[in-house]
């Protein structure tokens, strides 16, 4: 049998106006809204209000990225099934704009929520790699587009651009089924942790060294 096309990646994607960057939020709230960081940070939210907060706090994470680093977007029949949010090397920790955009992120859950995102950025900043690194800060499928190869058509585009640089990729993670599908694709656990002040949020910290 012929082997199936490739999925056409749209990489450093110009979103342009507010409503692809409500489109792009809404695919990445859809994927990580029932997600155990979001249930963490947003535990005094049901499911549909954690929706909604979710994409609240999306909008500025895409902002950010379109300022601060790229966006990679995969489309069927003009919509948005799949994004990745990256960060090129040297553009993480963001610019003051890049992280005054991402104040919208802790905002989204109300005054209550503020103190556990502080808690998260800050562990994620302690943890962050110094080196020179691609970072992936978020990758996301649609729920009715999953299963189809799209998030390993996003994560191929990333590790081609980091070994075309010699570089590293960079990533977190807080469920085992994404441990195994960035394993699939070279990346190796550095480290397993327990997030302070978050009881039951587990992090992997994990990365993928540049193919030789």
């Amino acid at each position: 049998m012929p082997s199936a096309p490739p999925i056409p990646v749209i990489a450093d994607a110009p979103v342009a106006d507010a409503r692809e960057v409500a489109e792009v939020a809404g695919v990445l709230a859809r994927a990580f809204a029932d997600n155990p960081g979001f249930r963490a940070l947003l535990r005094d939210s049901d499911g549909p209000r954690r929706l909604q907060q979710t994409a609240r706090g999306m909008r500025w994470a895409v902002l950010a990225a379109r300022r601060c680093g790229a966006v990679d977007l995969i489309r069927q029949d003009g919509q948005i099934v799949a994004v990745s949010l990256r960060y090129l090397p040297g553009c993480y920790p963001m610019t003051l704009a890049g992280q005054a955009l991402m104040v919208g992120m802790g905002l989204c859950g109300g005054l209550r929520a503020i103190p556990r995102f502080i808690r998260l950025d800050q562990f994620m900043l302690r943890q962050h790699p110094h080196t020179r690194h691609h970072y992936l800060y978020f990758i996301a499928v649609d729920p009715a587009h999953q299963g189809r190869g799209l998030g390993s058509a996003l994560l191929r585009h990333l590790c081609a651009r980091a070994d075309g640089d010699r570089l590293p990729c960079y990533l977190e993670t807080d469920t085992p089924d994404n441990v195994r599908l960035y394993a699939r694709h070279g990346f190796g656990v550095d480290s397993e942790h327990e997030v302070p002040g978050l009881p039951g949020l587990r992090m992997w910290l994990m990365t993928r060294p540049p193919a030789a």
